[in-house]
């Protein structure tokens, strides 16, 4: 064990804890030199007050060492007007008058000047932590002195960094001359300039990031690779699906830099439904797709249904009941665009006759059949019979 060393007090044990726990932080303001009372102390954990404080005043200069992240340094100047005693213990307080630290110091007799003789001198108290981001160091500068050497230190940083009082650095102009990037300059990465809050949520929204990701009006400009809110759409243009709600989410896939090829997937707000397309550089953008649907179109399982396939495309089927030799089917549901395909496809059997059926119209709500009898040339079936027939279409 070193002879002279500091600790965390019980007190500041806890208090760091706390703080660490929360997510705060506890401010140490003021540090403590005191003579131990004649003797050297022992630090103790349990310690709430120095042995003998002799002066206590707010620290100069706070830092993590940059050799042990986890030490926190606390310096204090004591100017020359102060003294005629030995320092023996040193500790440091909190804002709330606590002691969170506390150690012992090699014996040092601070003169002062009525001795004929004096100096200023500068006392160190190393803390260590489990955190130093839980630790606030709160130094007033209209109270404290700085050390010569701190001094000339924090002049000739400034002076490497701005190439002098009045030079400034090639490279470095737009840093220390304050030049802000406007929002296209944001937006682009202009090299040398720097963006205000509203800067950065522009730079970000232009690939689906944050507020900026919600996008109204043509969605035929949206290349960038992201994740957006899709809402409103202008009149006059069909850039979002056919039947789809105008509000919703999109998904955007690039590839190559400039934007020529890309993929859209967009799936409407209301809707269980999903669409995708894509960007073939001087084709442009291709018919959406419809690639999912379900839940505002459940399959019916019955004799007259219908089911949604995964492409898109809609099947119908049925029986019907004919009675003369023509007869429309009104379909379970309308197509909502076009129904390209509608054929029967059994018929019950007429009592010593044989019967064939055959489409001869359709459209979205109904198709159009007719029956004629199986022997060569006959004509149609004519009026008074009763057949089943069965039929089937597809759509979209």
């Amino acid at each position: 064990m070193p002879s002279f060393y500091t600790i965390l007090t019980d007190v500041g044990q806890a208090k760091l804890a706390n703080a660490i726990a929360l997510g705060q932080t506890i401010e140490i303001t003021d540090l403590a030199v005191g003579d131990g009372n004649g003797a050297l102390p022992t630090p103790e954990t349990s310690r709430t007050a120095l042995v003998n404080e002799v002066r206590r005043a707010p620290i100069n200069l706070s830092e993590v060492d940059g050799q042990n992240p986890n030490w926190v340094v606390v310096e204090q100047v004591l100017p020359p007007d102060v003294g005629g005693w030995t320092i023996r213990e040193i500790g440091v307080f909190d804002i709330d008058g606590d002691l969170i630290g506390y150690g012992n110091y090699p014996e040092t007799y601070k003169p002062v000047l009525a001795e004929g003789s004096s100096r200023t001198q500068t006392i160190r108290f190393v803390m260590e932590v489990s955190d130093t981001e839980a630790v606030t160091l709160k130094v007033d500068p209209s109270v404290v002195l700085a050390t010569r050497g701190y001094s000339d230190s924090a002049v000739n940083s400034h002076n490497e960094k701005t190439g002098g009082v009045h030079g400034i650095p090639e490279g470095q102009t737009a840093l220390h001359s304050g030049q802000k990037a406007s929002t296209s300059e944001a937006k682009q990465g202009t090299p040398g300039k720097f963006p205000d809050a509203a800067g950065v949520r522009e730079a970000f929204g232009q690939f689906g990031l944050g507020g900026g990701s919600l996008r109204s009006g043509d969605i035929n400009e949206v290349v960038a690779s992201g994740f957006y809110y899709s809402t409103g759409n202008p009149a006059g243009e069909s850039n979002r699906p056919a039947d789809a709600d105008e509000n919703g989410y999109l998904y955007v896939a690039r590839h190559g830099s400039n934007g020529s090829y890309a993929c859209q997937i967009f799936i409407p707000y209301d809707q269980n439904r999903m669409f995708f397309r894509r960007l073939n550089g001087v084709n442009g953008w291709q018919p959406w797709v419809e690639v999912a649907h379900t839940g505002n179109m459940p399959a019916v399982k019955a004799t007259n249904g219908y089911e949604q396939l995964p492409n898109g495309m809609i099947r119908q089927w049925g029986e019907v009941t004919v009675t003369t030799n023509t007869q429309s089917v009104i379909f379970p549901i309308a197509f909502p665009n076009e129904c390209v395909s509608f054929q029967p496809t059994h018929v019950s059997e007429l009592t010593n006759r044989y019967v064939i059926s055959q489409a001869t119209g359709k459209s979205q709500n109904d198709g159009q059949l007719a029956l004629y009898s199986a022997e060569p040339g006959a004509a149609p079936i004519g009026n008074n019979i009763s057949l089943t027939v069965g039929w089937s279409a597809i759509g979209y």
